[in-house]
Order: structure tokens, then sequence, then C-alpha cells
């Protein structure tokens, strides 16, 4: 079967091949060999379908992180001199980036120093970060950015990461006198729920 016949296939039926993946290990391994190939073939239209393709079909993979073998595979499309793909596997690394954090956190990071990626990149960080100390580091950084969405997305991030040190509350106590209102309002509640966690 070619690339483009795989990818229909897996895009075919999404919930019978959700439905599937969860219950027959012998289908998951199928499904994951098929994205093991498409995501190291060289076409960018492949990738990019691939790529969605485990995006989407993630949900019948979190309990088992099976998925973790596609991140590092996810990750190497960061530095594509195709802008599409760098967007798009910040996107996936978002879905699937919990199930190998150790290789996806770094990933994101260093994705941040891309300005088209930086505001997906740190959205993700967010949400698959919890408690690492290198983002807890990185929304420090961003917390001062220029960009009010930015720096509230840094914030948020403080929230999500839970992060009591001294640095955090005075980065937070700081930003509440921000002249972005959202900002002061993101940084009083992730202040709050901090407080309320000590």
């Amino acid at each position: 079967m070619n690339p483009a016949e795989t990818l229909d296939e897996l895009e075919d039926d999404n919930w019978a091949a959700l439905y599937r993946c969860r219950h027959e290990p012998d289908h998951r391994r199928a499904v994951l060999d098929s994205l093991n190939e498409l995501l190291s073939n060289p076409d960018p239209a492949i990738l990019h379908r691939a790529m969605n393709a485990a995006g989407r079909i993630r949900g019948a993979f979190d309990e088992t992180n099976a998925l973790a073998e596609l991140v590092p595979l996810v990750v190497a499309h960061l530095s594509s001199d195709v802008d599409l793909l760098r967007r798009v596997s910040v996107g996936v690394l978002h879905c699937i980036g919990t199930h190998d954090t150790k290789c996806a956190v770094p990933a994101l990071i260093a994705a941040c120093d891309d300005d088209l990626l930086l505001d997906s990149a740190l959205l993700a960080l967010v949400d698959i970060a919890k408690g690492s100390r290198d983002a807890i580091n990185c929304f420090h950084r961003f917390s001062a950015h220029t960009n009010g969405k930015i720096r509230r997305i840094a914030i948020r991030g403080l929230g999500s990461c839970n992060a009591p040190d001294a640095d955090s509350i005075e980065i937070l106590t700081a930003a509440t006198h921000d002249q972005n209102k959202s900002v002061r309002e993101m940084a009083t509640k992730t202040l709050a729920k901090i407080e309320a966690q000590s």
C-alpha cells in the first residue's frame, strides 16, 4: 500500500479506528507501524497528513502511552524548512507530547525561540509540562515579553506548573500590576490557585 492509500485508510473512519486502537492491540501496533513509516516520509504533503492523523488518534492511545515512539519523529520536523510542518509539529506535540515529555518539553522550549511558533509552543507547554523546572524557567523568561498575549500564556503556565518558588511568586505578584488587563487577571487567578494549594 502506498503512503497516500495508507493515509486514506487511517482517515476513512476515525471513530472505528479509535475504537479498534483502544481495544485491539494488534491493530494498535499496525497503526503505529504505519504512522512511524509515514512520519519518516520526505514528502511534506504526506508528513502533514500523517501528523494530523497522529494528533487525531491520540485518544485511543492515552492509557497506553504507545504514541511515545512517535514523539521524536514529530520533534524532528520542528526544524523543517516548511513553515506549515513546523506549525503542525507543535500542534501534534500539544496532542501527544504527554506520551514522552522528556523528548517533547525540551523541543517545545526550543521552539519558543521561533517567532512563528512561540504562542503555540508556549500553550503546548502549559498543557504538557506540568511541574517541569525547565518549563518554569521558560515561563519566567516569557512573562516579560513585549506582547501581552505571550505574557498571559507564560503566567498561565506558572499556574499549570503550580510554581510556588520565590521567583515565580515575585513574577506573578508583579504581573498583577501589568498594563494588560488579561495579564493582570490571569496573574491574580494564578496566585490565588497557588496559595490555595500551598
